[in-house]
């Protein structure tokens, strides 16, 4: 994002859009709806789309950060900028609200730990419904839905049916559209587990534009996962990302990368490699993970 007016611009886009689920083509082009313009001239989008439960607080501070941008109110304030290739932006923000107001049709539906209705929401706040049950927010068929967590595990295995998953690595490289590679260092305890694409590999016209530009690959210790996206970088593909967490951009034996909070994204040639702990693995694990890359393309 170049400015304040930007990232204000974007959120109002993006205040009803969850990027937590499904592909970037898909939620490129619901954004690109609501913002009204065409694609050429909006190339920001959200990268992650990591396959865990929405945080109830989290999709209600993106809703309502875009309609406080609407009305005008300055409410982040950016604190760090980077980018990564030509085109990566990130950018470190910091929410200068204490307290976020509920929207007027969830006052009286959603609860604190205690039982007590919530009027004004803290960020990161865990929200329960009437039955003390924690709920999550789930777009479904174009409405923000909320869920119980049972509810929601249900939800998302059905949704797992319209994901290709593929256990051997090499066979899922196959359909990328360039070259990729394992880091061959994991943390303790993890293995590879599964590769994923969002749509059929091996359509016709997914064959005919010469691959997948994404695909999600899943390690795992046996009880946890941990993800990483491979996405080939281009003027498509290309994309900013906001967050609060702390950014810093570092070398890596040459190369540079990106730190955003537990995330640590390295671009190789023309792939980016995005690797994010989720709270189960050190950072620093992360960087080895990265490393091990670096290490295979020399």
């Amino acid at each position: 994002m170049q400015n304040r007016e930007s990232l204000k611009d974007f959120l109002q886009g993006c205040r009803d859009v969850d990027f937590s689920e499904g592909s970037m083509e898909k939620n490129w082009r619901r954004l690109k709806n609501k913002l009204g313009q065409p694609e050429k001239e909006r190339e920001t989008i959200m990268k992650k789309t990591w396959r865990k439960p929405v945080a109830a607080a989290a999709v209600l501070c993106l809703m309502l950060s875009g309609s406080l941008a609407l009305y005008g109110e300055e409410i982040f304030r950016i604190i760090k900028e980077a980018t990564l290739g030509a085109h990566a932006s990130y950018t470190m923000l910091e929410d200068e609200r204490q307290m976020i107001p509920v929207p007027e049709e969830l006052k009286g539906k959603i609860f604190d730990a205690e039982g007590k209705a919530i009027d004004n929401l803290k960020n990161q706040q865990a929200i329960y419904n009437a039955q003390g049950e924690e709920v999550v927010f789930e777009e479904i068929d174009g409405v923000l839905t909320m869920l119980t967590t049972e509810e929601h595990q249900q939800y998302r295995q059905g949704q797992e049916k319209e994901q290709y998953q593929f256990d051997d690595f090499e066979e899922a490289a196959g359909y990328f559209i360039t070259d990729v590679a394992l880091p061959s260092y994991l943390p303790a305890g993890f293995v590879f587990d599964r590769a994923e694409f969002y749509g059929d590999p091996k359509d016709e016209e997914a064959v005919a534009a010469g691959g997948s530009k994404y695909m999600g690959v899943y390690f795992t210790n046996g009880t946890e996962e941990l993800y990483s996206q491979i996405r080939y970088m281009d003027e498509e593909t290309a994309f900013s990302f906001s967050s609060e967490a702390e950014l810093e951009k570092i070398d890596i034996q040459g190369y540079e990368a990106v730190v955003h909070g537990n995330s640590v994204d390295i671009q190789i040639g023309d792939v980016m490699y995005m690797f994010s702990g989720m709270g189960k693995v050190a950072t620093e694990d992360l960087i080895k993970m990265a490393e091990s890359l670096v290490q295979l393309n020399q």
